[in-house]
């Protein structure tokens, strides 16, 4: 019978380990089966090839079966070898909770763990609800010590709606942050205007094109939620940067990606990687210089 190939998610499901475990192991040799461009695995080859393999830091406990109903306890990373509960953690959190914590707040966190019933949880639940109530209590803090002047309430009130639906806000987007709480966001993704490339979004010089985007990107970054995303889609363009000379032949290429990278830096927000969109055809007829695939910048 042939053995089926499974997927990347499949894989790291019937092994039950963590995506970085995985990389460890695809770096060691782990087996690889080329679809096209898609990677797939033999689930036979991978277990006989973590068998043989020499005992290491990530071991996989071969034990599983890939048909066999999980356990989920063993599949928690906090092992229930003794019993906790909500007190317990309270207790041995102390010196943590009376150091980042005003007794308001700590009163405050006692009152909302009180809501919940631990019993029949296991011990990574328990850990997990209370771990989330003392972030929404850090959070809520931060929250009200960098509200904003323009804060508003009534935007506030439709953003954080929990019905599930989609919402959208029309209006100035650097208005719109600034009424924003902090910490609010998931996700940011933005294309934003290329400097004077379109005749709606036309600045006197570079520089104030980047001022401008300077001020969306450190609004951004008090609004977006600690350790998440901001995708910034832009790439270079062919423009005089009217700094020194507005004749024509003082255009060249401006790298708008390298300018926002240190922008963004320089604003708090660490770099994580280039992502190259490989439109194929492109849609725009802008850059194709009449069929001429010269000068250089014309590729």
């Amino acid at each position: 019978m042939k053995t089926k190939l499974l997927k990347e998610k499949e894989i790291l499901e019937h092994l039950n380990i963590s995506r970085t475990s995985f990389w460890r192991l695809k770096k060691e040799g782990l087996p690889i089966v080329k679809v096209g461009n898609a990677n797939r695995y033999n689930v036979d080859d991978v277990m006989t090839w973590i068998s043989n393999e020499p005992q290491t830091e990530y071991k996989i406990n071969l034990q599983s079966e890939p048909n066999k109903q999980k356990d989920e306890k063993k599949n928690e990373r906090i092992i229930n070898t003794y019993e906790i509960d909500i007190n317990y953690l309270l207790k041995h959190n102390q010196i943590y909770l009376q150091k980042y914590l005003s007794k308001t707040e700590r009163q405050l966190l006692e009152k909302r763990l009180s809501l919940y019933d631990d019993k029949n949880l296991s011990n990574q639940e328990i850990v997990r609800f209370f771990s989330n109530e003392y972030e929404k209590i850090i959070k809520e803090n931060y929250q009200e010590k960098t509200k904003p002047e323009k804060f508003n309430e009534k935007l506030n009130n439709f953003i954080d709606k929990n019905d599930n639906s989609i919402r959208v806000v029309w209006g100035d987007c650097y208005e719109t942050l600034q009424q924003m709480n902090s910490e609010s966001i998931s996700l940011m993704v933005t294309s934003p205007p290329y400097y004077n490339a379109r005749k709606y979004s036309t600045w006197d010089n570079l520089n104030l094109y980047l001022d401008d985007m300077r001020k969306i990107i450190r609004e951004s970054f008090r609004v977006l939620e600690n350790h998440r995303v901001w995708v910034w889609n832009v790439g270079d363009i062919f423009d005089n940067d009217k700094l020194t000379s507005k004749a024509t032949w003082g255009k060249r290429r401006l790298p708008l990606g390298a300018y926002f990278i240190k922008i963004f830096e320089e604003e708090g927000f660490e770099f994580i990687d280039d992502l190259i969109w490989n439109k194929g055809e492109v849609e725009s007829k802008r850059q194709q210089n009449n069929g001429k695939d010269y000068p250089l910048y014309q590729y």
